[in-house]
């Protein structure tokens, strides 16, 4: 492949991933007011649950793909990620860093703000955030990480042999549910097959034409599986169907992040490229800042989509400036820079 089509990929890859942290940030708004919210709202809404619904069926497959892809696109087509003593240590860096300083420095306080620390420190410290039981947020990276490791020792017989490890990780992923989630175990055993499948259709994708009939068929298969689901009630034709509805909602991700790459003059925009620098560092910040709006303002009486576009916009801007801040206070470490 030449570098410029090289390019074009990254660049698709890029607006991919900065589609993917709009749906994160406004799926962890919508959540607030449904039944399961970390933080209680004393109004429900409907159509922001089923929303927010929705949204986790693929927007962290679709992350867990990209990262799949780039690591391609480095071991591969860049060479790099040679020495595995060397790769682990920058991902150690990019990844455990800022989970440990996150979780201790922003999550924690957040937390024992809200009144969600039931128990001594010391013991929510340790199931939380060292065993990983209640990382919020922040078990992407802990779960990230263990996927690097685990792939880079596997990497050559990934490569060589794609349906073999294909078979043994759809066998990880069923099996997840009956993993135990310590360490994030069970998210590892689920995600890696998303991180494969990123990993091996960089190639295909980069080839594939028509990517607007990609994004309808994309569609239109996620609306058939989300409906045909409803009347499935067995574990293992749950668990193959919310197989199925990532993939065909990372596929609709990427056909539409492909358009607006070759139509529009996103990538050059400035707004585009700060938000792309700081999507990891919004990704860190946003949760407890929309934790904070809805627990500050919960007995005030705020018409709940007003409040909702209020908080993302105010959660962007606040996150983007802190990642900014963190930079120029020259602790980037601490957001993985």
């Amino acid at each position: 492949m030449s570098s410029s089509n090289s390019t074009i990929m990254g660049k698709e890859l890029n607006v991919m991933k900065v589609l993917t942290m709009f749906l994160v940030v406004l799926g962890h708004i919508t959540n607030k007011y449904g039944p399961n919210a970390i933080v209680e709202h004393a109004i429900e809404i409907p159509f922001f649950e089923s929303l927010s619904v929705i949204i986790y069926k693929f927007h962290m497959p679709a992350f867990f793909a990209i990262s799949g892809a780039v690591y391609y696109i480095c071991k591969r087509k860049l060479g790099k990620y040679k020495n595995e003593k060397a790769f682990v240590i920058k991902k150690f860096h990019r990844l455990v860093i800022p989970y440990a300083v996150f979780a201790l420095c922003w999550v924690l306080p957040c937390m024992y703000i809200v009144g969600k620390v039931d128990t001594s420190l010391p013991r929510y410290i340790f199931y939380s955030y060292i065993v990983g039981l209640n990382s919020r947020h922040l078990w992407y990276l802990y779960a990230l990480f263990g996927i690097f490791v685990l792939f880079s020792l596997m990497e050559e017989t990934a490569f060589k042999r794609p349906k073999t490890i294909l078979i043994i990780l759809l066998l990880f992923y069923f099996s997840s549910p009956h993993i135990l989630y310590y360490f994030q175990a069970s998210s590892i055993a689920t995600y890696m097959i998303y991180f494969y499948i990123g990993y091996i259709s960089y190639n295909w994708c980069d080839k594939m034409q028509h990517k607007a009939v990609l994004v309808v068929v994309s569609v239109l298969l996620f609306v058939v599986l989300c409906h045909v689901e409803k009347s499935i009630y067995h574990p293992l034709a749950s668990s193959l169907f919310s197989l199925l509805e990532a993939l065909s909602g990372t596929l609709f991700l990427y056909g539409g992040s492909s358009l607006l790459t070759e139509r529009t003059k996103i990538v050059r925009n400035c707004f585009f490229a700060h938000l792309s620098r700081n999507s990891f560092g919004i990704y860190l910040f946003h949760p407890m800042l929309i934790y904070y709006m809805f627990f500050f303002t919960m007995r005030i009486n705020i018409n709940p989509y007003f409040f909702s576009i209020l908080c993302l916009l105010t959660t962007y801007l606040l996150s983007s400036l802190l990642t900014d801040m963190t930079r120029k206070a020259k602790i980037g470490f601490v957001i993985g820079e």
